[in-house]
């Protein structure tokens, strides 16, 4: 899923508010930073709100989410357009509020939600109840809103539960990811039909064994006709008995090794977020070295002008030395002209 624009109105913080992330494509990697309270976990709860009906940390209902500062006649509301597959989807939800209605009289509306998807022959189609919506985007990122927020969104301080997480809420989250839930009911009924078959089998050669051991003939040619067919048709059946387990054994050695494809994958991923953590740590120690790095910047700025303008400096002082020497002797010569007026 890649998110194209986002519409915040009377949301949090956000009276009419457009995020364009369309304006980040050329940057692989991009910052939203600001003081407490300005806003960022709002941008993610509005994106997760409009999704899934729920906001990111599940902290605050939706309807909690409308501005202090709106008046009385503006909705709340959020528009979220975003690209899944290569098509655009279209979500637009407004929470339970209560507005002015006729004569001033408060008067509560109702939860909305319009989802605007593409249809079979790129036809616009439109979803306005809010369990079908909930379903249709289940199906469509197959994942809840709870592995949304741990694996897309991962909400401020949130990455590291996901890394912290237990290795069984980790699988969940990467076959849904990943759909390999079928590979491995296609294991599951393997291994179910092959123990089935196997025990058929056990069953048969015991019933064999037990058959052998009551025949009591002293020799080979006492044995009946009818015996020995039954034995070679037994043998027959068991043949081929064996003949289908192999195949099947086959068969499960094959989706076995796709699995483990899929599992290597899913470990490279696991990789891949152990990296981003890993970044996002580094990306956070520098940010927090910053200020430091602009002040060591500017000091040394200032030397180079001070080395730079040195020569001047020194001669300034000299003229300053010079210029006082010149005021005392200009200052004794007058005292001189002075007391020699006075004697003549």
């Amino acid at each position: 899923m890649r998110p194209l624009e986002l519409k915040l109105k009377n949301f949090g913080p956000y009276v009419d508010e457009t995020v364009d992330f369309t304006r980040f494509e050329q940057a692989p990697l991009f910052l939203i930073t600001g003081k407490t309270g300005s806003g960022k976990t709002t941008i993610f709860d509005a994106m997760c709100y409009a999704l899934f009906n729920e906001t990111s940390g599940k902290k605050r209902q939706a309807f909690q989410m409308r501005s202090d500062f709106a008046s009385d006649k503006a909705e709340t509301s959020v528009e979220f357009t975003f690209e899944h597959q290569g098509k655009i989807y279209y979500i637009k939800r407004q929470p339970k509020q209560v507005l002015a209605g006729r004569g001033g009289k408060p008067v509560e509306k109702k939860a909305k939600v319009e989802l605007i998807y593409p249809g079979p022959d790129e036809e616009k189609l439109a979803i306005q109840k809010i369990p079908e919506a909930r379903r249709f985007i289940d199906e469509l990122l197959h994942l809840t809103a709870e592995q949304f927020t741990k694996v897309i969104l991962l909400p401020q301080g949130e990455f590291r539960n996901f890394l912290a997480a237990d290795s069984k809420e980790k699988e969940e989250v990467l076959r849904n990811l990943f759909g390999s839930e079928l590979f491995e009911r296609w294991a599951e009924q393997l291994k179910a039909k092959f123990k089935e078959q196997n025990a058929s089998y056990q069953q048969k050669e015991q019933q064999l064994t037990l058959r052998m051991q009551q025949a009591d003939f002293t020799s080979e040619t006492q044995i009946p006709e009818l015996w020995l067919e039954q034995i070679k048709s037994w043998l027959e059946q068991v043949k081929a008995e064996l003949s289908e387990q192999d195949k099947a054994w086959q068969q499960a050695k094959k989706e076995t090794e796709s699995l483990q494809h899929v599992l290597s994958k899913q470990e490279e991923l696991q990789k891949d977020f152990d990296l981003l953590a890993k970044l996002q740590a580094k990306q956070a120690d520098l940010l927090a070295k910053a200020p430091k790095r602009e002040a060591l910047r500017q000091q040394i700025v200032a030397l180079k002008w001070a080395l730079e303008h040195r020569t001047n400096f020194e001669l300034l002082e000299n003229n300053k030395a010079t210029l006082v020497k010149t005021e005392a002797d200009i200052q004794k010569t007058a005292q001189k002209q002075a007391k020699l007026k006075k004697n003549s």
